[in-house]
């Protein structure tokens, strides 16, 4: 899904998700009441849980739902994961600015829009982000730069989620006998 319609951040979700299990039973309004967010938030929450399977409709009581949220016993007590989880990088930026920026776009802009106060992202990190995003089929360039006069721009092709595509560097194996490559394991590389 493209853009951010669903996205409450990873800080207010796990808010709403302490309260809900807290609550162990509850409604849209309950737990308004009880983390003091909005009548928006709230059902988005709700939502995001229904679609990954984290929470269960119970019943209807007067004109509400009373949803419990969906803990099995190994998974009490331990973390959950939110989307806003991952820790900021340069590429996560880069890739949260791609998802947020619904027309074309440069280097330069995204630059400027993944820059934080915790990462700095220069113009040449985000243009070489872009050609690597490009290879991999899910950017494509709108229009070609012209040295001098103009910068490329891009857009997105291919949203294939909110988690951070980054390089890897893998070790691979070429067989001149059969013109395969093969991949290494780490045991196999020390």
């Amino acid at each position: 899904m493209r853009g951010s319609k669903n996205n409450i951040g990873a800080e207010t979700e796990r808010q709403l998700w302490d309260a809900a299990a807290r609550l162990g039973e509850f409604t849209m309004r309950s737990l308004m009441e009880d983390t003091g967010l909005s009548r928006y938030t709230v059902p988005k929450a709700i939502t995001i849980w229904e679609r990954q399977g984290k929470l269960q409709t119970l019943r209807r009581e007067n004109r509400a739902f009373v949803y419990r949220l969906i803990l099995d016993e190994a998974a009490k007590g331990q973390q959950v994961e939110f989307e806003g989880d991952e820790p900021q990088s340069i590429e996560r930026n880069l890739w949260r600015a791609i998802r947020t920026l619904s027309r074309g776009y440069t280097a330069h802009d995204l630059a400027i829009h993944a820059t934080t106060g915790q990462v700095q992202v220069t113009e040449a990190q985000a243009h070489k982000y872009c050609r690597l995003l490009v290879s991999a089929g899910l950017l494509a360039p709108l229009r070609k730069a012209v040295p001098g006069h103009r910068r490329a721009t891009y857009r997105l092709s291919n949203d294939i989620g909110p988690r951070t595509p980054r390089p890897r560097k893998v070790q691979m194996l070429f067989d001149p006998n059969s013109k395969r490559l093969m991949h290494l394991a780490e045991s196999e590389l020390a």
